[in-house]
């Protein structure tokens, strides 16, 4: 079912036009009863989202929290010195056996959390950075964007950032370069970006209007929903940290759950109605059509979060335009 899927993917986007850096993304005045019906989905669902946007806040740990985890690892950390204690005194053997075998589960641990650590404080940066753009989107002064921007491509390498300098002028404010940056190099990562949106969506939302049961279903959303994120992240090249991404999976947790939940549901009704053949097909569809918005949801949320640029303009309306090719594309294959 997966090559099917990712074959009829590729059928759908390869039919829809293709965004060019410097259109707008938006512009058109076909699809108007679409765009009613998506924005009121818009405005049913904008709970789901409202609480990613104090993903940066900062939270005090309470003195409890404290204790419990210097008493937890106190806990673990004498069972394990007890387990090497006993295992020593029955055998030799079986006591190096778990001394390497904690030695080395420590290694890992402490591998990971070194990587983890690394990651927030990449976070923090990209956070202050974010901060740093915001105030000169709006200043009138000269060669503090240039400087930003010089800093921000030696961290991640941006494509086509040595043109974009020759095109700056001596006299262009700091808020003419931030804007022009956002309109031709961030808006060529933008597409790229909307288009790996459109991609996943699609394939999450078709797997679950084709797959009978529940647990792929789940399965499905988890697995498209987690790579999504990811690979939105490496367009931007900013790796998102372990905070930033706690709270998108927790967004995915929710989405998955609605999948496998509206698909029991489903099932549980035709039972009971005796629903015909078609509008158990109509249900599907609706299912794998609400599952790929969500994903979608997701999808912007992760951008939001990598942009090196805050402001994401018309967030509704690409939203509006993730959700037209859903609609059209789901209801072909279902």
């Amino acid at each position: 079912m997966e090559t099917l899927v990712e074959d009829d993917v590729a059928q759908l986007l390869e039919s829809t036009e293709g965004l060019r850096p410097g259109e707008k993304l938006n512009d058109a005045s076909k699809h108007l009863n679409e765009r009613d019906t998506i924005d009121n989905e818009i405005d049913h669902n904008d709970g789901n989202t409202a609480k990613l946007e104090s993903i940066y806040d900062n939270k005090p740990s309470s003195l409890l929290k404290k204790v419990f985890v210097l008493s937890f690892t106190t806990l673990v950390f004498t069972e394990l010195g007890l387990t090497v204690y006993h295992s020593f005194n029955s055998s030799i053997i079986l006591g190096s056996l778990y001394s390497l075998l904690i030695i080395s589960t420590l290694g890992l641990i402490s591998k990971k959390c070194i990587k983890e650590y690394s990651q927030l404080r990449k976070l923090k940066s990209n956070q202050l950075q974010r901060i740093d753009a915001n105030r000169l989107l709006h200043s009138q002064q000269i060669g503090e964007a240039l400087i930003w921007l010089n800093k921000l491509n030696k961290h991640q390498e941006i494509d086509g950032f040595s043109e974009f300098k020759n095109t700056l002028e001596a006299y262009h404010t700091d808020k003419e370069v931030m804007t022009l940056y956002s309109n031709t190099v961030l808006t060529k990562q933008d597409v790229k970006t909307q288009k790996l949106i459109n991609k996943y969506a699609l394939e999450s939302g078709l797997m679950v209007a084709l797959s009978p049961i529940a647990l792929i279903d789940m399965a499905a959303v988890l697995w498209r929903g987690t790579k999504l994120i990811e690979d939105i992240a490496k367009v931007y090249g900013i790796p998102l940290g372990y905070l930033s991404r706690i709270k998108l999976y927790r967004l995915l947790a929710k989405q998955m759950l609605f999948a496998g939940s509206a698909e029991l549901v489903s099932d549980l009704a035709t039972t009971a109605i005796g629903a015909e053949l078609a509008g158990k097909i109509s249900a599907r569809a609706g299912q794998g059509i609400s599952a790929g918005i969500l994903t979608a949801r997701i999808g912007y949320k992760a951008m939001e979060l990598s942009r090196p640029i805050p402001r994401l303009e018309n967030k509704r309306k690409l939203l509006s335009n993730s959700m037209i090719l859903l609609f059209k594309g789901i209801s072909k294959k279902v």
